[in-house]
Protein backbone atom coordinates (compact mmCIF):
# COMPACT_ATOMS: atom_id res chain seq x y z
CA UNK A 1 0.00 0.00 0.00
CA UNK A 2 1.10 3.25 -0.75
CA UNK A 3 1.36 6.71 1.75
CA UNK A 4 0.51 10.03 -0.04
CA UNK A 5 1.32 13.07 1.41
CA UNK A 6 -0.58 16.51 1.36
CA UNK A 7 0.40 20.16 1.15
CA UNK A 8 -2.53 22.21 2.81
CA UNK A 9 -2.40 25.61 0.86
CA UNK A 10 -3.27 25.63 -2.69
CA UNK A 11 -3.61 21.95 -2.63
CA UNK A 12 -6.03 20.11 0.41
CA UNK A 13 -7.69 23.86 0.65
CA UNK A 14 -7.72 27.13 -1.45
CA UNK A 15 -7.11 30.76 -0.19
CA UNK A 16 -10.19 31.13 1.72
CA UNK A 17 -9.95 27.96 3.36
CA UNK A 18 -12.22 26.08 1.05
CA UNK A 19 -12.25 21.99 0.51
CA UNK A 20 -13.53 20.66 -2.06
CA UNK A 21 -15.84 17.45 -2.15
CA UNK A 22 -13.92 15.62 -4.67
CA UNK A 23 -10.97 16.19 -1.71
CA UNK A 24 -12.53 15.18 0.98
CA UNK A 25 -14.32 12.29 -1.05
CA UNK A 26 -10.70 11.29 -2.47
CA UNK A 27 -9.10 11.25 1.06
CA UNK A 28 -11.83 9.12 2.58
CA UNK A 29 -11.47 6.56 -0.39
CA UNK A 30 -7.44 6.52 0.01
CA UNK A 31 -8.47 4.68 3.49
CA UNK A 32 -10.73 2.38 2.30
CA UNK A 33 -7.77 0.92 0.07
CA UNK A 34 -5.80 0.86 2.36
CA UNK A 35 -3.13 3.55 1.81
CA UNK A 36 -2.27 5.95 4.55
CA UNK A 37 -2.43 9.60 4.42
CA UNK A 38 -0.81 12.85 5.49
CA UNK A 39 -1.06 16.61 5.90
CA UNK A 40 2.43 17.76 5.19
CA UNK A 41 1.94 21.17 5.41
CA UNK A 42 4.19 24.71 6.11
CA UNK A 43 1.99 25.66 8.99
CA UNK A 44 2.86 24.83 12.66
CA UNK A 45 -0.22 22.78 14.50
CA UNK A 46 -1.76 25.97 15.83
CA UNK A 47 -2.52 27.46 11.93
CA UNK A 48 -4.30 23.95 11.18
CA UNK A 49 -7.91 24.70 12.29
CA UNK A 50 -9.92 24.00 9.32
CA UNK A 51 -12.71 21.48 10.65
CA UNK A 52 -13.13 19.74 7.49
CA UNK A 53 -9.36 18.93 7.31
CA UNK A 54 -9.42 17.66 11.29
CA UNK A 55 -12.25 15.18 10.47
CA UNK A 56 -10.55 13.41 7.50
CA UNK A 57 -9.23 10.78 8.90
CA UNK A 58 -5.06 11.26 8.33
CA UNK A 59 -2.69 9.03 9.64
CA UNK A 60 -0.48 11.89 10.93
CA UNK A 61 0.62 15.44 10.71
CA UNK A 62 3.87 16.92 9.44
CA UNK A 63 3.93 20.31 10.43
CA UNK A 64 5.86 23.64 9.71
CA UNK A 65 7.92 22.53 6.96
CA UNK A 66 8.68 19.61 9.40
CA UNK A 67 9.73 20.92 12.64
CA UNK A 68 6.67 18.88 14.62
CA UNK A 69 5.76 15.52 13.82
CA UNK A 70 2.67 13.56 14.72
CA UNK A 71 1.79 10.11 13.27
CA UNK A 72 -1.68 8.41 14.90
CA UNK A 73 -2.16 11.57 17.52
CA UNK A 74 1.66 11.10 19.10
CA UNK A 75 4.21 13.80 18.90
CA UNK A 76 7.58 12.27 17.62
CA UNK A 77 9.57 15.65 17.29
CA UNK A 78 9.60 19.38 17.89
CA UNK A 79 12.02 21.73 16.79
CA UNK A 80 12.48 25.12 18.24
CA UNK A 81 14.83 27.66 17.41
CA UNK A 82 17.40 28.24 19.99
CA UNK A 83 16.24 31.77 22.08
CA UNK A 84 19.44 33.65 20.92
CA UNK A 85 19.14 32.87 17.73
CA UNK A 86 15.42 33.52 17.56
CA UNK A 87 15.78 37.26 19.21
CA UNK A 88 18.69 38.14 16.71
CA UNK A 89 16.50 37.54 13.80
CA UNK A 90 13.58 39.31 15.09
CA UNK A 91 16.42 42.27 15.92
CA UNK A 92 17.16 42.22 12.18
CA UNK A 93 14.09 42.07 10.34
CA UNK A 94 12.83 44.77 13.15
CA UNK A 95 16.11 47.04 11.68
CA UNK A 96 14.23 46.66 8.40
CA UNK A 97 11.08 47.55 9.57
CA UNK A 98 9.73 43.63 7.73
CA UNK A 99 6.48 42.08 9.01
CA UNK A 100 6.92 38.67 10.46
CA UNK A 101 5.06 35.91 11.68
CA UNK A 102 6.93 33.50 14.21
CA UNK A 103 5.40 30.14 14.20
CA UNK A 104 5.01 27.89 16.88
CA UNK A 105 3.17 25.07 17.92
CA UNK A 106 0.87 26.55 20.22
CA UNK A 107 1.33 30.15 19.08
CA UNK A 108 2.04 32.60 16.30
CA UNK A 109 4.01 35.42 17.31
CA UNK A 110 3.31 39.01 15.24
CA UNK A 111 2.97 42.83 16.32
CA UNK A 112 -0.53 43.65 14.52
CA UNK A 113 0.93 47.20 14.08
CA UNK A 114 3.12 45.78 11.33
CA UNK A 115 1.42 42.83 9.97
CA UNK A 116 -1.89 44.82 9.12
CA UNK A 117 0.25 46.91 6.53
CA UNK A 118 -0.15 43.27 4.64
CA UNK A 119 -3.38 42.07 3.79
CA UNK A 120 -1.94 38.27 3.69
CA UNK A 121 -0.85 39.13 7.31
CA UNK A 122 -3.92 40.36 8.25
CA UNK A 123 -6.03 37.81 7.07
CA UNK A 124 -4.00 35.39 9.21
CA UNK A 125 -4.32 37.58 12.41
CA UNK A 126 -8.15 37.57 11.86
CA UNK A 127 -8.53 33.94 11.31
CA UNK A 128 -5.82 33.13 14.52
CA UNK A 129 -5.95 35.98 17.24
CA UNK A 130 -7.20 33.87 19.57
CA UNK A 131 -3.47 31.98 19.51
CA UNK A 132 -1.37 35.13 18.71
CA UNK A 133 0.75 36.46 20.90
CA UNK A 134 2.64 40.22 20.31
CA UNK A 135 6.69 39.52 19.77
CA UNK A 136 7.34 43.32 20.75
CA UNK A 137 8.35 42.72 24.40
CA UNK A 138 8.16 39.53 24.56
CA UNK A 139 10.10 37.09 26.04
CA UNK A 140 8.80 33.63 25.95
CA UNK A 141 8.33 33.25 22.65
CA UNK A 142 9.08 29.30 21.64
CA UNK A 143 8.99 28.81 17.60
CA UNK A 144 9.81 26.69 14.91
CA UNK A 145 9.90 28.80 11.70
CA UNK A 146 9.96 32.59 10.45
CA UNK A 147 7.93 34.23 7.99
CA UNK A 148 8.98 37.50 6.75
CA UNK A 149 6.86 39.79 4.57
CA UNK A 150 9.34 41.30 1.75
CA UNK A 151 7.25 42.29 -0.80
CA UNK A 152 7.80 46.48 0.14
CA UNK A 153 11.73 46.34 -0.28
CA UNK A 154 13.55 45.49 -3.72
CA UNK A 155 14.11 41.62 -4.10
CA UNK A 156 18.04 42.14 -4.46
CA UNK A 157 17.78 43.67 -0.36
CA UNK A 158 15.46 40.85 0.53
CA UNK A 159 17.72 38.30 -0.51
CA UNK A 160 20.59 40.52 1.03
CA UNK A 161 19.05 40.55 3.81
CA UNK A 162 18.24 36.97 4.39
CA UNK A 163 21.86 35.83 3.33
CA UNK A 164 23.10 36.39 7.01
CA UNK A 165 20.74 33.48 7.92
CA UNK A 166 21.15 30.69 4.47
CA UNK A 167 23.42 28.94 6.47
CA UNK A 168 21.05 27.74 9.47
CA UNK A 169 18.18 28.06 7.84
CA UNK A 170 16.42 27.18 4.39
CA UNK A 171 14.58 30.52 3.00
CA UNK A 172 11.31 29.48 0.48
CA UNK A 173 10.98 32.37 -1.26
CA UNK A 174 7.48 32.82 -2.40
CA UNK A 175 7.63 35.03 -5.23
CA UNK A 176 9.49 38.05 -2.94
CA UNK A 177 6.11 38.47 -1.15
CA UNK A 178 6.89 36.35 1.75
CA UNK A 179 10.06 34.87 2.50
CA UNK A 180 9.92 31.64 4.59
CA UNK A 181 12.57 30.72 7.05
CA UNK A 182 13.11 26.89 8.16
CA UNK A 183 15.78 25.34 10.01
CA UNK A 184 17.98 23.16 7.68
CA UNK A 185 17.90 19.93 9.71
CA UNK A 186 14.11 20.33 8.75
CA UNK A 187 11.97 19.89 5.73
CA UNK A 188 8.64 18.83 4.17
CA UNK A 189 11.33 16.13 2.73
CA UNK A 190 13.09 15.02 5.95
CA UNK A 191 9.69 14.46 7.69
CA UNK A 192 8.59 12.56 4.73
CA UNK A 193 11.39 9.93 4.83
CA UNK A 194 11.11 9.64 9.14
CA UNK A 195 7.22 8.81 8.80
CA UNK A 196 8.22 6.14 6.23
CA UNK A 197 11.34 5.00 8.29
CA UNK A 198 8.69 5.22 11.13
CA UNK A 199 5.98 2.52 9.22
CA UNK A 200 8.58 0.98 7.09
CA UNK A 201 7.40 2.65 3.70
CA UNK A 202 9.63 2.84 0.98
CA UNK A 203 10.37 5.51 -1.22
CA UNK A 204 8.58 4.20 -4.17
CA UNK A 205 5.48 3.75 -2.41
CA UNK A 206 5.14 7.45 -1.63
CA UNK A 207 3.30 10.21 -3.32
CA UNK A 208 3.54 13.49 -2.42
CA UNK A 209 1.27 16.56 -3.78
CA UNK A 210 2.08 20.12 -3.73
CA UNK A 211 2.11 24.00 -4.99
CA UNK A 212 4.36 25.92 -3.70
CA UNK A 213 8.02 26.87 -3.17
CA UNK A 214 8.62 25.27 -0.18
CA UNK A 215 7.12 21.55 -1.32
CA UNK A 216 9.90 21.32 -3.97
CA UNK A 217 12.25 19.30 -1.49
CA UNK A 218 9.21 17.53 -0.80
CA UNK A 219 8.14 16.48 -4.20
CA UNK A 220 11.86 15.44 -5.20
CA UNK A 221 12.18 12.92 -2.59
CA UNK A 222 8.70 11.26 -3.00
CA UNK A 223 8.52 8.10 -5.49
CA UNK A 224 6.24 10.38 -7.07
CA UNK A 225 5.48 14.05 -6.81
CA UNK A 226 2.55 15.38 -8.22
CA UNK A 227 2.08 19.42 -8.53
CA UNK A 228 -2.19 20.81 -8.58
CA UNK A 229 -2.95 22.83 -12.01
CA UNK A 230 -2.73 25.82 -9.81
CA UNK A 231 0.98 25.45 -8.84
CA UNK A 232 3.89 27.75 -9.08
CA UNK A 233 6.67 27.36 -11.28
CA UNK A 234 9.21 26.29 -8.59
CA UNK A 235 7.04 23.31 -7.72
CA UNK A 236 5.92 22.65 -11.46
CA UNK A 237 9.58 22.79 -12.80
CA UNK A 238 10.26 19.05 -10.40
CA UNK A 239 6.77 17.78 -10.86
CA UNK A 240 6.43 14.04 -11.90
CA UNK A 241 3.09 14.84 -12.98
CA UNK A 242 0.94 17.96 -13.14
CA UNK A 243 -3.08 17.11 -12.56
CA UNK A 244 -5.86 20.02 -12.68
CA UNK A 245 -6.53 22.88 -10.38
CA UNK A 246 -7.05 22.42 -7.27
CA UNK A 247 -11.28 23.41 -7.99
CA UNK A 248 -11.40 21.50 -11.39
CA UNK A 249 -10.81 18.00 -8.84
CA UNK A 250 -7.21 18.13 -9.26
CA UNK A 251 -6.25 15.77 -6.35
CA UNK A 252 -8.98 12.55 -7.32
CA UNK A 253 -8.10 13.03 -10.75
CA UNK A 254 -4.22 12.58 -10.11
CA UNK A 255 -5.19 10.01 -7.80
CA UNK A 256 -7.25 8.28 -10.41
CA UNK A 257 -4.39 8.53 -13.19
CA UNK A 258 -2.59 6.62 -10.76
CA UNK A 259 -4.77 4.02 -9.80
CA UNK A 260 -4.49 4.42 -5.60
CA UNK A 261 -8.50 5.08 -5.88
Amino acid sequence: MASIFFDIDGTLIDRYGVVEQSTIRAVDRLKENGHAVYINSGRTKVYIHNKELLEMPFDGMLCGCGTNLFLHGEELFCRNIEKELLYHMVAVFNQYDLPMIIEGRDWLYMDWEKIARDPYGESVFQKIRQHAQPIAGNENIEASKFSVVTQYIEPELADQIMDEFRDLFTVANHDYHVMELTPKDCSKAIAMQEICRQTGVSRKETFAFGDGANDVEMLKAAGTGIVMGNGRKPAKDVADYITDDIHEDGIWNALKRFGLI
